[in-house]
């Protein structure tokens, strides 16, 4: 639990901006928005950097952001299926 002088959607809102995820993710290698699919509901792009043995992938997240009350919100991200 944090307590932050901003916003929650331009908290998740930085979070998830490709300016700002290499800087504390060092595992993305770029993330970008791609497109706001409902009120608060948006996909967004990452590729993630090669771990080890395990090589890099591309991801697809569904990010929504529902504010509970004036005190509380909160955020989820799924990863979007492939069609294959």
């Amino acid at each position: 639990q944090a307590v932050v002088p901003f916003p929650i959607h331009q908290i998740f809102a930085t979070l998830n901006d490709g300016r700002y995820r290499q800087s504390y993710d060092e595992n993305i290698d770029s993330t970008r928005f791609v497109q706001k699919v409902a009120a608060n509901t948006y996909f967004i792009y990452q590729k993630t950097r090669k771990v080890f043995v395990v090589s890099s992938r591309d991801l697809v997240l569904g990010y929504h952001v529902k504010k509970v009350s004036e005190s509380h919100s909160s955020a989820h991200h799924n990863t979007v299926a492939h069609p294959l």
